[in-house]
C-alpha cells in the first residue's frame, strides 16, 4: 500500500529540475516554479498524488511576505476517511511597490517565488548533478543542438552507420526533437 511518505520519498529521489534560465543581471542560473511543476506532474500521476498551494500575506516586523504552503496529498482517502498529506512552506518578500509593476504583479511574483521555495523544500531540490548528465568518461555532457559545433560530424557518423543514437545519447544531452532532426537526411 502506498503512503504519502513512500510516494514523496520516491519523488524526492528521482526528481531533478535543471536551472535552465539565466539571470544575466545577477549572473546566476535559476529554475522557476513552473519548471518544477512541469517536472513533477508525471510523477504525481504515477504515485496518485496531487499538489496544492495555499498562499497568504503575513507581516513580520514592518515587512510583508507571501507565505506559500505546498501540500502533497494522496488521491485516495485511507480506511478512516482521512487523506494523507505532507506540506512544506516557503516565504518571499512582498514589497509595497516596485517600479513598473502593479500590486497584482508584485503579489503574483512574490507568490511564484514563495511557491518555488516551498516546492524546493518539499521535493529536496538541490544543485546536484544527475548521473545521466555525464558521459562514459565522467565528463559533463554538452547539449547537442543544431548550433553545436559537433552537430554536423555527429549527424554524418549517424548516417554513415559509424555510431548509433544510443552512443550519441551517452555522449551528449539531446532532446527527442533534436534526435528527430539528426535522423533527417
Amino acid at each position: 500500500m502506498t503512503t504519502i511518505l513512500l510516494a514523496l520519498a520516491e519523488i524526492q529521489r528521482k526528481l531533478k529540475v535543471k536551472k535552465a534560465h539565466r539571470n544575466d543581471f545577477g549572473g546566476f542560473n535559476y529554475r522557476s516554479a513552473e519548471d518544477i511543476i512541469e517536472a513533477v506532474k508525471p510523477m504525481m500521476e504515477i504515485h496518485g498524488v496531487v499538489l496544492l498551494f495555499e498562499d497568504e500575506i503575513v507581516e513580520a516586523g514592518s515587512m510583508l511576505f507571501v507565505k506559500s504552503t505546498a501540500t502533497l496529498s494522496l488521491c485516495k482517502a485511507g480506511k478512516d476517511g482521512e487523506v494523507e498529506s505532507v506540506s512544506a512552506t516557503g516565504f518571499a518578500g512582498h514589497p509595497e511597490a516596485l517600479k513598473g509593476m502593479t500590486l497584482s504583479q508584485i503579489t503574483g511574483s512574490a507568490s511564484s517565488y514563495a511557491r518555488k521555495y516551498a516546492m524546493s523544500s518539499l521535493f529536496l531540490l538541490d544543485d546536484s548533478k544527475n548521473m545521466d548528465d555525464f558521459n562514459e568518461q565522467g565528463a559533463e555532457k554538452p547539449e547537442l543542438t543544431p548550433k553545436h559545433e559537433l552537430w554536423e560530424p555527429a549527424k554524418k557518423k549517424l548516417h554513415s552507420g559509424k555510431t548509433t543514437i544510443d552512443k550519441i545519447r551517452k555522449t551528449y544531452l539531446i532532446t527527442e526533437e533534436n534526435i528527430q532532426l539528426l535522423l533527417q537526411k
